[in-house]
């Protein structure tokens, strides 16, 4: 190769790099948007920021929209995680069957006595071991385990975000036929609609993190037995 290629071989190279490089940055910065600490913040800014002394105090519906934004972030991120898992599970899913399929077929071809498949035999273990390393590779980043578990807590949090907008509706429309601002009675409910969400999706969220947990430990322990031998 001469010199004027291996250059342009290489500005490319460090073109993509720097293109690769970007492109994470962004997803990384996009991922923090939603999953950072700032979403506490805001969250907590906007409790603070609101106002009790109003005869018709809007605060209620203020901190109920804060509160609705805070754990919508966390449905905005099990779904971004469960379609990253989505594609890497349906990648070793699919690498697992071809390398599996390939050493399967690979003694059975050599047999014939095909001059197109002599010593094809030899790479019926690799291959199958190319299988089992696919999907040991699954099962120890968790990609289909994964992806089930943050689309059921996505499902979950859905659930509980629809029943705390009914609820919030009922307890409007009370508010809305109360002649000031709303009384003791009115407002406890209010903030027990807000606490019993928060406790119920902080459980939800819970208990994926306590299942991705328990999965890890049985992942790595099994991918242990398995180099062991």
């Amino acid at each position: 190769m001469s010199k004027p290629y291996i250059w342009l071989v290489i500005i490319a190279a460090v073109v993509a790099l720097i293109g690769l490089g970007t492109l994470i940055a962004f997803r990384i910065r996009a991922q923090e948007a939603i999953t950072g600490p700032a979403r506490l913040d805001r969250f907590l800014s906007a409790l603070a920021a609101t106002d009790w002394s109003a005869k018709r105090s809007e605060a209620p519906g203020k901190i109920a929209v804060a509160i609705v934004k805070l754990f919508r972030n966390e449905i905005a991120y099990y779904h971004l995680l469960r379609n990253r898992r989505a594609r890497v599970a349906g990648l070793s899913r699919m690498a697992t069957f071809i390398f599996g399929t390939a050493g399967l077929l690979a003694p059975l071809l050599a047999a014939t006595g095909n001059q197109w498949f002599v010593n094809w035999d030899k790479w019926g273990y690799v291959l199958l071991a190319s299988a089992a390393a696919a999907l040991a590779a699954n099962q120890l980043f968790g990609a289909t385990s994964g992806h089930m578990r943050f689309v059921s807590a996505q499902y979950a949090l859905e659930q509980l975000l629809q029943e705390f907008a009914v609820h919030w509706q009922a307890w409007r429309a009370k508010f809305a036929r109360a002649d000031e601002a709303p009384n003791a009675e009115l407002t406890a409910e209010a903030f027990l609609l807000f606490q019993q969400l928060s406790t119920a999706a902080y459980a939800a969220i819970k208990r994926e993190t306590d299942l991705w947990s328990a999965s890890l430990a049985a992942a790595e322990a099994q991918y242990g037995q398995m180099v062991a031998r």
